[in-house]
């Protein structure tokens, strides 16, 4: 596991601007392989020396696999409560936007975003901790991937379909 103080290197950079991480799909047999390893609960130790798009699809494999969303169904609703639209409608504004080359809408734009950042963050707190970290984690390589790919992360929900 990478710390969290690591600086980005330029290997890390390099990798993730592999062409079409996160849309195009990985080696399928070498993603079914892995995955049977991890639920059989061996730990994979060369999961770094892999390509990029097998690591990527390995990960969206885990996140559709998931028994549950990771953002449940009642926190999903607290959040398009709070924000006042819901996830899909905003995925398709970012859509239409980036259809359009116009720049999506940002939180950041918001007048009120402390607020908001606020009402996100209790709304969150509501998930269990182990999902919680994990989605922390994601959003992190997400960060990451959008720094490394120099994209607004406003069209990270494209790349991750």
């Amino acid at each position: 596991r990478a710390s969290d103080h690591e600086s980005d290197s330029p290997t890390t950079c390099d990798r993730l601007q592999s062409e079409g991480v996160f849309r195009l799909n990985g080696n399928n047999s070498k993603i079914a392989s892995i995955a049977d390893l991890c639920n059989k609960g061996v730990v994979v130790d060369d999961i770094g020396s892999l390509h990029v798009d097998t690591i990527a699809g390995l990960l969206k494999r885990f996140l559709r696999a998931l028994p549950t969303p990771l953002i449940t169904a009642d926190v999903q609703q607290a959040l398009s409560t709070c924000l006042g639209t819901t996830f899909a409608d905003y995925t398709l504004v970012a859509r239409r936007c980036h259809d359009a080359d116009l720049e999506p809408p940002s939180l950041a734009d918001l007048p009120n975003r402390l607020a908001v950042a606020d009402a996100i963050y209790s709304c969150l707190q509501q998930l269990p901790k182990h999902r919680r970290l994990l989605l922390e984690r994601l959003l992190h390589l997400l960060h990451k991937v959008s720094a490394c790919l120099r994209l607004p992360t406003t069209n990270l929900p494209l790349i991750t379909e």
